[in-house]
């Protein structure tokens, strides 16, 4: 964000003081899940990000049967991503509900600026 900024009733805001001040730090798209994964898991987002902008990804297991449970993914793409699911008490994959958020956060990257 570029700074802040005191609104005051009555005032016009320019299209600038809106961009800088109101839409810097809003994500571009962002897409959250819930998958169930047993071992792996191929998900396809229901809406592809921008062409060549592969999303943040986030993920974490919300409940699963095994102790220890973790959840990885490979190299996401901008239309899709897989799960695996692990068991921390041995190298075995195993069953987990997953919640995951994928973003953009801009139509260029899906990082932002650094």
């Amino acid at each position: 964000m570029s700074g802040r900024f005191t609104f005051s009733a009555g005032n016009t805001l320019t299209a600038a003081q809106i961009n800088t001040n109101v839409m810097d730090g809003i994500p571009f798209k962002m897409i959250c899940g819930q998958v169930v994964v047993t071992g792996s898991l191929a998900v396809t987002f229901p809406v592809s990000f921008t062409s060549a902008v592969v999303p943040t990804i986030t993920a974490n297991i919300a409940s699963s049967a095994n102790t220890r449970t973790s959840v990885t993914f490979n190299t996401p793409t901008n239309t899709a991503v897989t799960f695996y699911v692990w068991s921390g008490t041995a190298a075995a994959t195993v069953a987990g509900t997953v919640h995951y958020t994928a973003i953009q956060m801009t139509s260029t990257t899906g990082t932002g600026n650094s």
